[in-house]
């Protein structure tokens, strides 16, 4: 028999809840680990769900491993309790896997290990493919410790993918749920002097993309999951009270926002401009390289 079961951890959040559904159309049978099973069960039925990963038997068959899991990077303010909430959640949910894998008699394919931009320094003039080393500041610590987690799975000979994420866009969640309001009040504006780059990636995108790795066996460590043609936060407001029909007249000065935030500020006012290098290499076709059609997509009538 076709072995197509795929644990996967994070999978109730915002891409993975999309994920879950698309890894079925696929044929996967996915296999659910949750803290919160009953609510899970609420929203698959028919699927199988573990809230321990420990009582996974060691006989388990799995195709392949994802991860996204992880406390949310900006939903709270960044106190010293939440870096360490935000550092545990991935490295906690990252270690039991690999802790799984290593007890398993038969070991998964390929391992999906969740990341993100945060990797990168902040720049506004340069540009980052997957070669760069990781920031020296807060976020590319964060990430650097996430991603050697996993490191343990090299010397099992796994083919792991890391999917440093950008910022993710679909009107049903992430980031661009929580920015529409003021927009559709005609209240939006760009951010601080509005430089800073944006660093992207449609939520179909996104999917399509873990999806890519998931089937491609010469796929393999880091890859940038972001749009080819990023934007500045000034163009970024402008696409986006247009696709909203909007006016975009009220900017948020950068000092409000660090009052307001911050340390977790810079999210907002600095930015990263990624180069997908390795998922075009790899062959993969973005189905909305630029923002405009994304946002077409998202708003379409």
């Amino acid at each position: 028999m076709k072995k197509n079961k795929i644990l996967c951890i994070g999978a109730t959040g915002f891409i993975g809840s999309y994920l879950v559904p698309a890894l079925r159309e696929k044929g996967f049978e996915p296999v659910i680990f949750s803290r919160r099973p009953k609510k899970t069960k609420e929203i698959w039925p028919d699927l199988d769900v573990v809230s321990s990963l420990e009582e996974i038997p060691a006989e388990a068959n799995f195709h392949a491993f994802i991860n996204l899991a992880g406390a949310g990077i900006a939903d709270k303010r960044w106190t010293d309790e939440r870096k360490k909430i935000l550092l545990e959640s991935r490295i906690d949910s990252t270690s039991a896997m690999v802790a799984l894998i290593e007890r398993l008699k038969m070991k998964p394919e390929v391992v999906i290990q969740g990341s993100a931009m945060g990797w990168y320094p902040f720049s506004e003039e340069r540009s980052f493919d997957e070669s760069e080393p990781h920031a020296e500041n807060y976020l590319g610590q964060l990430c650097s410790h996430w991603e050697s987690a996993a490191g343990a799975l090299e010397a099992l000979s796994i083919r792991t993918c890391f999917v440093r994420t950008s910022l993710v866009l679909d009107a049903s969640g992430g980031a661009l749920k929580k920015m529409l309001p003021p927009f559709k009040l005609g209240l939006g504006g760009k951010l601080g002097h509005g430089k800073q780059w944006m660093s992207w990636i449609h939520l179909d995108d996104q999917v399509g993309g873990i999806l890519h790795l998931l089937n491609n066996p010469n796929c393999q460590g880091a890859f940038n999951f972001s749009s080819p043609e990023p934007v500045t936060n000034r163009d970024f407001t402008e696409l986006l009270g247009a696709a909203l029909g909007r006016p975009t007249l009220f900017p948020v000065p950068a000092l409000a926002l660090k009052l307001a935030l911050g340390e977790m500020s810079c999210l907002l006012l600095q930015g990263q401009r990624l180069k997908p290098t390795k998922l075009l290499e790899s062959g993969y076709h973005f189905q909305y390289p630029s923002l405009k059609t994304a946002f077409s997509k998202i708003f379409k009538k």
